[in-house]
């Protein structure tokens, strides 16, 4: 297994991915591994677009090298998708064995008006070859009482589950009061 585990959350304004990533941060922090991230905001140019490239170092002596919070194109271990689009905007971060774990979310179309004969959604997401995970986390994350803020914590969860770290990472706290406090 690698020594760090390179994960990207896509998603568009407003879905708490800053929230998420102040979580993910004090838990993995909590658990005794280091994080670093970088969080991006893009404006009306690129539609609203925020995502968060984070690297959780699984070793004292990885994270005690010189790092960048910067992923490089094929090399991630984790792709979360908050919105479908933003999930497929972010494929050439990934490599043939990259997770993609996204919520069933579609907000189409992002920033343009429909046009007959353009590929579905579903279309493109069938066409991956790479581990899915695609389910409406919203209706999880409602029938556990939770707000639409815990969905991310539920798809990092859910990869951690998929992946078999559950040994090693713990799933995020997903208690309403916990998430509410730190967010």
């Amino acid at each position: 297994m690698s020594q760090e585990l390179r994960i990207l959350v896509a998603g568009i304004g407003g879905q708490g991915i800053h929230g998420f990533v102040r979580v993910l941060q004090q838990e993995m922090d909590e658990q005794g591994f280091e994080l670093i991230c970088a969080r991006y905001k893009g404006g009306a140019q690129s539609l609203g677009s925020v995502h968060a490239e984070c690297k959780v170092f699984l070793t004292k002596e990885q994270s005690n090298t010189q790092q960048s919070s910067q992923l490089i194109p094929g090399t991630l271990d984790i792709l979360l998708g908050l919105e479908r689009w933003e999930t497929l905007r972010f494929l050439p971060f990934c490599h043939a064995k990259t997770l993609i774990v996204c919520d069933a979310f579609t907000e189409f179309p992002p920033g343009t008006k429909r046009q007959i004969g353009l590929p579905t959604i579903d279309s493109y997401f069938t066409q991956l070859d790479n581990p899915l995970i695609c389910k409406d986390f919203n209706a999880l994350a409602k029938g556990k009482g939770l707000s639409k803020s815990a969905v991310p914590v539920l798809l990092f969860n859910e990869a951690i589950d998929a992946l078999g770290l559950k040994q090693l990472i713990e799933p995020l706290k997903t208690d309403t009061y916990e998430l509410e406090r730190k967010l």
